[in-house]
């Protein structure tokens, strides 16, 4: 009999039930101890024996003895059970735990000066959750969530959401960065007619902060390809190391200068206009662990630390909108 046939006629009654009357050596003790009838439990034995071609059990005058094949088969039955035991109490432990793997994808802002207080209040709070992150610019984050290699994605710019899921968890706002000695750098702000003269240092295409500057741009009546821009660079500390000392112009998210503004070796001007949303980003078919859950809700609350700039605004989309905040603390 080929494996096929092995696995349509082997049940884990019939393995209950073997094992029962294994224990007890009583056909009628072990079909009272299952709840079931003697007929019923004579049947299903009488039908694993037939199925493999074997003899488990010896008749001897009206009682029965495991022989030596039964002898041999019991171990590997009650290894079987034991296993199904383990895969019910994990299944049941899902419904009501929350545990896991969670992979989240996020683009490089958010990961490094948004996102880890809220991944440590997810791991305080659920330290039975292995969190995983990778970083990658707004494209790659999208593209992780749709190929389903993230669980959650979390992006800075204006992207293709189509298929998925999103809703807004924090503001966040663009600036000009000069080095301090830079002949702009006591300035307030520069009118974009200023722009055409400027050496440009920026991020990559793809990134984020260049989709929602160029946007900014083209708001503004600039053609992004006019300006001059030197170089561009995938990260924000390589483009604050790269400005130092130049009279280039960046632009970054203002959470990304901090440390440097308080070193005194840059200076950063307004960018009025140049605001963007952090957006947290599922997929719509695909279904969400309790852990999926758990951590959209931090997200959403924006408990995990204070941050003034933390909104819960909602898709423009219903039909894209998912009520977070319902889900089980």
């Amino acid at each position: 009999m080929n494996t096929s046939a092995y696995q349509f006629y082997l049940s884990l009654e019939q393995l209950r039930i073997f094992v029962r009357i294994a224990e007890t050596l009583h056909v009628t003790r072990a079909a009272k101890d299952l709840n079931l009838t003697q007929a019923a439990v004579s049947a299903a034995l009488g039908k694993l024996e037939r199925n493999h071609g074997v003899s488990l059990f010896d008749r001897v005058g009206r009682g029965i003895e495991l022989n030596e094949e039964g002898r041999l088969f019991l171990p590997s039955a009650r290894a079987v059970l034991a296993a199904a035991q383990v895969a019910q109490d994990t299944l049941q432990d899902l419904a009501v735990d929350t545990r896991g793997r969670l992979r989240i994808h996020a683009s490089q802002t958010i990961a490094m000066y948004w996102l880890p207080h809220r991944m440590m209040e997810m791991h305080s709070r659920f330290p039975q959750v292995e969190l995983e992150l990778r970083v990658g610019n707004t494209t790659d984050v999208v593209q992780a969530v749709r190929a389903g290699d993230a669980d959650i994605g979390l992006t800075e710019g204006i992207a293709d959401y189509c298929g998925l899921d999103s809703i807004v968890v924090a503001q966040d706002s663009l600036a000009l960065v000069v080095d301090a000695a830079h002949p702009v750098a006591r300035r307030a702000a520069l009118d974009v007619s200023e722009f055409y003269k400027l050496r440009w240092i920026l991020r990559e295409i793809g990134s984020g902060t260049r989709a929602v500057f160029e946007d900014y741009l083209r708001r503004n009546d600039v053609d992004p390809g006019d300006l001059t821009v030197s170089m561009s660079f995938p990260t924000n500390e390589a483009i604050l190391a790269a400005i130092e000392g130049t009279e280039s112009v960046a632009v970054m998210s203002r959470r990304a200068t901090k440390s440097a503004i308080l070193g005194g070796r840059i200076a950063v001007l307004d960018l009025p206009g140049a605001e963007r949303a952090f957006t947290a980003v599922t997929h719509a078919q695909r279904t969400r662990s309790r852990a999926t859950q758990a951590m959209m809700k931090i997200l959403v609350s924006g408990n995990a630390c204070a941050d003034t700039e933390t909104v819960v605004a909602r898709n423009p989309n219903p039909a894209l909108d998912r009520n977070w905040e319902a889900l089980p603390r």
